[in-house]
């Protein structure tokens, strides 16, 4: 097994991601603006589709997100701090 770090840009506010079954999301930040999620993950296991969710400080949630992932601050780099959950499958 060997396993590394891989980055996601999250580039809408529904997002899903093919990762490697098993992945271990470690963080969440800005990056140039661009809410990203960082992941230790083993790239030889089967790819799993995931899915995320970007919510505003102060936006109205849907009924239940699913799991906290992290924050990611000074998106847009205009200061939004935005909060990532894990959602299961809405298909």
């Amino acid at each position: 097994m060997s396993e590394t770090v891989w980055k996601y840009e999250m580039l809408d506010t529904e997002q899903a991601f093919e990762m490697p079954a098993g992945a271990r999301v470690l963080d969440v930040a800005a990056q140039d603006g661009k809410p990203c999620l960082w992941a230790q993950v083993d790239p030889a296991r089967a790819k799993e589709w995931r899915s995320f969710v970007l919510v505003g400080t102060g936006i109205a949630m849907q009924g239940p997100l699913g799991t906290y992932v992290g924050t990611a601050h000074n998106v847009a780099n205009l200061g939004l701090v935005m909060h990532v959950f894990e959602v299961a499958d809405r298909g």
